[in-house]
C-alpha cells in the first residue's frame, strides 16, 4: 500500500505558482529550498518528538521520563491510551493538517481558498491519509472537530467558524490553526500582504477568533521574512539559513524580524489592546517556563503556542544550542507538547534549513519519503532545486 502510495503522490503534478520578480541566483534558490524542506520537516520533527508528553503536566513529564530522557522520534513513550494510537516516530495531526494546507494551496495556485480547504479537511476527518493506512483523521481537536460536523461547512466554512464561536461567546482561541499555519508563508513570500491574507483565511476557515488570525499571521510573516533575507545578500539582518559555515544569529535581529511580524500580525488581526498586549507580554517571556505551557486550562491557547516557538527562535543561537535541544525543551514542558514542538520546529527548520536537521530524526519517521514527496512539489512549483543539497 505505501510504496503504491508513493507512487502516486510522485506522480502528481501542479501549475506553477507566481515567483519573485527579480532574478534569483543559483545558489540563492539552493538556499530557499533548503529553508522550506527545513520549515517542513521541522514541523514534522516537532511534532513526532512532542508527542512524547503531549498532554502531560511538567511533574508528570519528570515522573515518566526522568531528568535527562533523550526525546526524540521513534523513542520510548509512556505507554497510554493516546499515545498507542500512533505509530512510533510518526508525526500527528498537526503535521496531517499542515499537509492539508500545502495539498490545498497546490492545487489553487498559491492562493488560499477556504472552500477548498474544507473539503480537505472534511475528507481527512473521515479517511485520514488513506495510503498510509489511516482509518481516519486520528487527534483531531475539539474546536476544529465542532466545526467540520456543522450543517454548511462544506459550503460556508468562513461563516460557520463565525457562527459556533459567537454561539460559544467569542472566547474560544484554540491552537487548531496556528499549529498548521508555518507554510502559509511560503506562497508569496516576498509579498506579506498575499501571505497574510492566506493566512487570515485558512485560519477563519476553522477559527474565528482574532487572537487565532493573529498567531497564524505572525507565524507566517516569521517564515516569510526569513526567506525574504535569502533574497538579498548582505542584509542587515545576519541571519543563519542553513549555509555551510553559518554565523551565530543575533537575538536582537531575530528580534527585529519577530517584531515585524508581531505587529503586522495584530494590526491585521484587529486585536483588542487587552489581546495585544497579552501577545506581546508572552513572546517577551525570559524563559519557557514562563509560558506555563502545561497550565490545564490554557494548554491549548493559540497565544501560548505561538509566543513558545517565537520565544525559542528569537533566543536561538546554532553555536549554543541545537535543534534537537530546543525541540526538547518545548517537549519536556509538556502541555500541549507536539503543537508547540510542530510550530517551533517549522520556524527552527526555515532558519536553520534541512541541511541541519538531525538525519537521524528525519530516518526515524516512517514515512519521511512520502513527506519528501510532499515537498518536491512545493519547491517545483516554486521553480527551486527540488532534490536536497543540489
Amino acid at each position: 500500500m505505501y510504496a503504491a502510495e508513493l507512487r502516486r503522490v510522485f506522480a502528481l503534478r501542479y501549475k506553477p505558482w507566481p515567483i519573485p520578480s527579480q532574478d534569483i541566483d543559483g545558489g540563492t534558490k539552493v538556499r530557499l529550498a533548503d529553508a522550506i524542506r527545513g520549515c517542513v520537516y521541522g514541523a514534522a520533527l516537532g511534532d513526532a518528538v512532542g508527542l512524547a508528553t503531549e498532554f502531560l503536566s511538567r511533574s508528570e513529564v519528570s515522573a515518566h521520563y526522568g531528568p535527562s530522557f533523550e526525546f526524540a522520534p521513534g523513542c520510548e513513550v509512556h505507554r497510554d491510551s493516546h499515545r498507542i494510537s500512533f505509530p512510533q516516530g510518526d508525526w500527528t495531526d498537526d503535521t496531517d493538517q499542515l499537509l492539508l494546507v500545502l495539498m490545498s494551496l497546490l492545487e489553487t495556485e498559491g492562493a488560499a481558498d477556504p472552500v477548498n480547504f474544507a473539503s480537505k479537511l472534511l475528507e481527512w476527518k473521515e479517511n485520514g491519509f488513506a495510503g498510509l493506512g489511516d482509518q481516519g483523521g486520528a487527534g483531531l481537536g475539539q474546536s476544529t472537530k465542532r466545526v467540520l460536523l456543522a450543517d454548511g461547512f462544506a459550503s460556508d466554512p468562513i461563516g460557520v467558524a463565525q457562527r459556533i464561536w459567537e454561539a460559544g461567546g467569542m472566547k474560544a482561541a484554540a491552537n487548531g490553526a496556528v499549529m498548521r499555519t508555518a507554510v502559509v508563508g511560503i506562497p508569496s513570500f516576498w509579498n506579506l500582504n498575499i501571505v497574510e491574507d492566506n493566512a487570515a483565511a485558512l485560519c477563519r476557515t476553522t477559527h474565528a477568533d482574532p487572537r487565532c488570525v493573529a498567531s497564524c499571521i505572525a507565524v507566517a510573516d516569521c517564515v516569510a521574512l526569513m526567506l525574504q533575507e535569502m533574497l538579498t545578500a548582505g542584509s542587515k539582518l545576519n541571519l543563519s539559513f542553513g549555509t555551510s559555515e553559518p554565523e551565530e544569529s543575533s537575538p536582537i535581529a531575530q528580534g527585529i524580524l519577530i517584531g515585524e511580524a508581531l505587529e503586522r500580525a495584530i494590526q491585521y488581526s484587529e486585536c483588542s489592546d487587552s489581546q495585544a498586549r497579552e501577545f506581546h507580554r508572552l513572546v517577551s517571556v525570559e524563559t519557557l517556563d514562563e509560558l506555563q505551557l502545561d497550565e490545564p486550562h490554557s494548554i491549548g491557547y493559540t497565544f501560548k503556542c505561538a509566543a513558545c516557538a517565537l520565544h525559542t527562535l528569537q533566543h536561538f543561537s546554532p553555536e549554543k544550542s541545537s535543534f534537537m535541544k530546543a525541540i526538547c525543551d518545548v517537549t519536556a514542558q509538556g502541555g500541549d507538547a507536539d503543537t508547540n514542538a510542530a510550530v517551533t520546529g517549522a520556524l527552527l527548520g526555515c532558519s536553520l534549513g534541512y541541511s541541519r536537521l538531525p538525519m537521524q530524526w528525519i530516518s526515524a519517521m516512517p514515512y519521511a519519503t512520502w513527506l519528501e514527496a510532499w515537498v518536491q512539489k512545493v519547491l517545483y512549483v516554486l521553480g527551486l532545486p527540488v532534490n536536497a543539497g543540489n
